[in-house]
């Protein structure tokens, strides 16, 4: 019975992890979206992000806290696009304080074609080590549209690469 019990308690340890993506937060994740939050994909291995948090495989020593309020929108059409919008990605980094992103309203982010980025009141750490913490606040009309191939747009947003 003991046994079971052990064996039943590292399944549930290893489903926890891989739920985080490879990921460790000190704080919490709060993530407040309000209305009109609206994301939209198509084509191939592509990404919409509208009023979220991501973070994968990384360790943020604070809290991780987005709030998006209203009219974020993300488009990403093509093959490989991302597009983000009031939101927060944290991808293969290390930071040691919290990250915060304010994105009231109208923030809009659009990307088509292949490879491209567009971000609109966001914060985007990839692929690197914050001693402190990232702050970003959007107020609103935020828009990056990036068409064609291999182009990024930001508006409103912190990119640490």
């Amino acid at each position: 019975m003991t046994k079971r019990i052990i064996s039943y308690t590292i399944i549930i340890a290893l489903s926890a992890s891989l739920a985080f993506a490879g990921s460790k937060v000190g704080g919490s994740v709060v993530n407040t979206a309000v209305g009109n939050n609206t994301a939209i994909s198509a084509g191939e291995k592509n990404t919409a992000t509208a009023g979220s948090v991501n973070v994968k495989e990384s360790k943020v020593g604070g809290s991780v806290v987005n709030t998006a309020v209203g009219n974020n929108t993300a488009i990403s059409a093509g093959k490989n696009n991302t597009a983000v919008a009031g939101s927060v990605n944290i991808e293969d980094s290390k930071v040691g304080g919290s990250v915060v992103n304010t994105a009231v309203g109208n923030n809009t982010a659009i990307a088509a074609g292949e490879k491209n980025t567009a971000v609109a009141g966001s914060v985007n750490v990839k692929e690197s080590k914050v001693g402190g913490s990232v702050v970003n606040t959007a107020v609103g009309n935020n828009t990056a549209i990036s068409a064609g191939k291999n182009n990024t747009a930001t508006a409103g947003a912190v990119n640490i690469e």
